[in-house]
């Protein structure tokens, strides 16, 4: 009992801190973090639903980067589409 007394007010406070967050106070992931995440999400799904493999992978990362306080995306395309910019960067810097 008083272990549930001890923790009770931590989790309210930490529940109280975590919706003071706001999509202003939200800063952008860099692709590289949004790109390893993306393939640890790939590998977790790798043989299961295939068919809405796309949407699981973007609940997954979303997840991650919600956790970590960064904003999200809003579709599967938004995401690869922000991911395919470091491949860009990288095929300009080659030439």
């Amino acid at each position: 009992m008083r272990k549930i007394a001890l923790i009770l007010p931590t989790l309210i406070m930490s529940t109280a801190m975590a919706s003071e967050v706001t999509t202003d106070d939200l800063s952008s992931p860099t692709v590289e973090l949004v790109k390893t995440i993306h393939d640890f999400c790939l590998e977790q799904n790798l043989g299961q639903d295939e068919l809405n493999a796309d949407k699981n992978t973007l609940q997954c990362v979303n997840s991650d980067l919600e956790i970590s306080t960064y904003t999200t995306f809003k579709t599967y395309t938004e995401l690869t589409s922000f991911i395919s910019q470091k491949k860009e960067s990288t095929d300009e810097n080659i030439y």
